[in-house]
């Protein structure tokens, strides 16, 4: 039986049973998964400094609001993850979730989910490249459809991480370094005094980096579709730079004359909420397209709505779409080996 995921532009699932002829772990892939694990811990402290940073300056407000965004999209992250998780748990009795249940109880509460997933697909890549050296076949693929599937499944939390905690920290970055120029901040001297500026331009090329990735993987999975070459990569990433770029600078100009722009936003994710809910049919995590989210518990409804909000929250600063055509989701696999190798790319970043 092959391996599942979530499908990174929507909200059912993706089947793996059918992948390429040529299932064999590269050392790019090894390499990749380490420079992913790698850039996780180094956001992680990168973040605790940005905090540091605004307490040592004395701005309270800025570093309260940075703690808040980091643990809340942290926290939605795991949400997301284990419910992934939970769908995997009644799917396969297999799955690692049942050997390491503990460990990765612990991961999603700390919250560190997606760190957990980046390592999962890491000892994946390592166990299906060891049983190739090995000669086995069997277990070669085995563990590659497993290592597509977290890759898809980490595309999809990137994704989530790069626009709730990595965009609105930018705001903020964006609205204190604005302080800078009107002479009500000071900057520090030195090379520290740089720092926020250079995390700032790190963010942005991470997260236009993601959405260009995003944007190819939804262009391959279209059969009625030409791929991207390496031009075209390179313009649509220097779109998202520059799109990215624009809004964020707008929001933080807004910000920086009215902390009232964080009611505006209020009132944008509301809407945007009720328009998905009202517009887009759809059901977290559910590949049954049969279901009726009529039929659906108030559970059901009540998570599938929060998680509604979380693309509503998105849509402050790129719009993506929750609904997918059954035509996308039975890409042939061709398709699943190329978006193997968008996933791959991303998390070399």
């Amino acid at each position: 039986m092959g391996a599942q995921g979530f499908c990174l532009c929507c909200w059912q699932e993706i089947s793996f049973c059918q992948v390429a002829p040529d299932q064999t772990v590269r050392f790019y892939h090894i390499l990749g998964y380490g420079i992913a694990i790698l850039y996780l811990i180094v956001d992680l402290g990168i973040d605790i400094s940005t905090v540091v940073h605004y307490f040592v300056d004395e701005q309270d407000a800025y570093a309260s609001a940075t703690i808040v965004i980091i643990l809340v999209s942290s926290y939605v992250i795991s949400c997301v993850s284990y419910r992934m998780f939970k769908v995997d748990r009644k799917r396969e009795r297999s799955h690692m979730w049942n050997k390491n249940l503990k460990l990765r109880i612990a991961m999603h509460v700390l919250p560190l989910a997606l760190l957990l997933r980046c390592i999962d697909s890491f000892k994946y890549a390592l166990k299906s490249w060891w049983a190739g050296w090995q000669r086995n076949s069997s277990l070669r693929e085995h563990y590659y459809q497993l290592m597509l599937k977290e890759n898809v499944d980490c595309a999809l939390l990137q994704l989530f991480e790069c626009f709730l905690e990595s965009a609105p920290q930018q705001v903020l970055q964006v609205s204190y370094m604005l302080g800078w120029v009107s002479g009500e901040n000071t900057m520090r001297t030195g090379l520290s005094g740089y720092y926020p500026l250079f995390s700032a331009t790190l963010s942005f090329l991470g997260m236009a980096w993601c959405l260009k990735t995003y944007k190819n993987i939804i262009r391959k999975v279209q059969e009625d579709k030409a791929n991207i070459g390496r031009s075209g990569d390179c313009f649509i990433f220097l779109w998202q730079l520059f799109i990215t770029i624009s809004r964020i600078s707008m929001l933080s100009a807004m910000l920086y004359l009215s902390w009232y722009t964080l009611v505006a936003m209020a009132i944008h994710i509301l809407i945007m909420t009720v328009s998905m809910l009202r517009t887009e049919n759809h059901m977290f995590c559910n590949s049954d397209k049969s279901f009726d989210l009529g039929t659906a518990s108030f559970l059901e409804k009540l998570g599938n709505n929060l998680f509604t909000t979380i693309f509503a929250v998105v849509s402050i600063f790129t719009y993506i779409p929750l609904n997918v055509t059954s035509r996308e989701l039975s890409r042939p696999k061709e398709c699943r080996r190329r978006m193997h190798t968008s996933v791959i790319a991303s998390l070399k970043l």
